[in-house]
């Protein structure tokens, strides 16, 4: 069968758009890297305080593009600082001013992925759809990730 066929034309328009949707999360995933990054080069600045926002951190981030993400159509990128608000953010600050925060404390999140920018700028991709939560504990948004079921033993006897 040829993919002039409407089966053909339609299984390859589903590729297709798998392969943006993939291609809109990797992105989203690199922008809150460079999230995380730029959060550790401020604190590194600022006698380990985390900053108190996404624009506080525009000398470390090389333009607000980076704090869009992909997959978000509701909203627009801001083209300069100046522009830059809530109605052309896509993700959320959830941990502003920390100072030493551990590693599992999530500083931001994409509403639209679920992927997490942790404290010590690695990034979790939608760690909820694994059954993992973000909860409040001592003030901060932490990453609870779900105890491992043990395996059960063989028994010899």
């Amino acid at each position: 069968a040829s993919l002039q066929s409407a089966g053909g034309a339609g299984e390859l328009g589903k590729a297709v758009e798998e392969a943006r949707a993939k291609a809109e999360s990797v992105k989203c995933v690199n922008n809150l890297k460079n999230v995380g990054l730029a959060a550790r080069i401020f604190a590194t600045d600022n006698q380990d305080l985390f900053p108190p926002d996404f624009l506080s951190m525009k000398n470390e981030l090389s333009t607000p593009k980076i704090l869009h993400c992909p997959s978000d159509f509701a909203k627009p990128e801001a083209s300069d600082w100046s522009q830059l608000g809530p109605a052309n953010t896509s993700y959320e600050f959830l941990s502003p001013g920390l100072k030493n925060p551990e590693p599992s404390v999530v500083l931001a999140r994409c509403s639209i992925h679920g992927h997490v920018c942790m404290a010590d700028g690695s990034v979790q991709q939608n760690p909820e759809k694994n059954g993992g939560q973000i909860v409040i504990k001592d003030g901060k948004h932490v990453l609870v990730r779900p105890q491992p079921r043990p395996t059960p033993q063989a028994s010899f006897e």
